[in-house]
């Protein structure tokens, strides 16, 4: 299970993320590689898939949601593709292996996620602002 480490310096465990361009209806599951905060979130996947797709049409607006039953991290920001070697290098973890030959596949990529607003619930406290 990952998890992201808050301003606070908090961990917190999570079981998914969502990602969805805010246009779209669908919110299809990717888990987080890495993590500042709630500053920016990378994930992995592969240059050919559906949301590589819709960010090359144009589309750059996503909202990246952390889910449990006592707290809700709801991000909202931008997305951009990363084929920088040293960049895919260091989001690389073992499990990605199952579907990449490596780091260097050209078929892997890096999504990064930069927040510009968010809400966050934590301990029935609600806090919103802008980055």
């Amino acid at each position: 299970m990952r998890g992201i480490r808050c301003t606070a310096g908090r961990r917190i465990s999570c079981s998914c993320v969502h990602w969805a361009c805010l246009t779209r209806t669908d919110r299809p599951l990717i888990t987080a590689a890495r993590s500042d905060g709630i500053k920016w979130v990378t994930f992995s996947t592969g240059l050919s898939s559906n949301k590589v797709k819709r960010l090359k049409a144009g589309n750059k607006a996503a909202s990246v949601c952390f889910l449990s039953e006592s707290y809700n991290v709801s991000l909202m920001g931008t997305l951009e593709v990363s084929t920088d070697p040293a960049v895919k290098k260091e989001n690389w973890y073992d499990a990605l292996s199952h579907h990449f030959s490596g780091p260097d596949d050209p078929e892997y990529c890096v999504l990064i996620f930069t927040t510009k607003r968010y809400n966050l619930l934590l301990d029935f406290q609600e806090v919103r602002g802008e980055i």
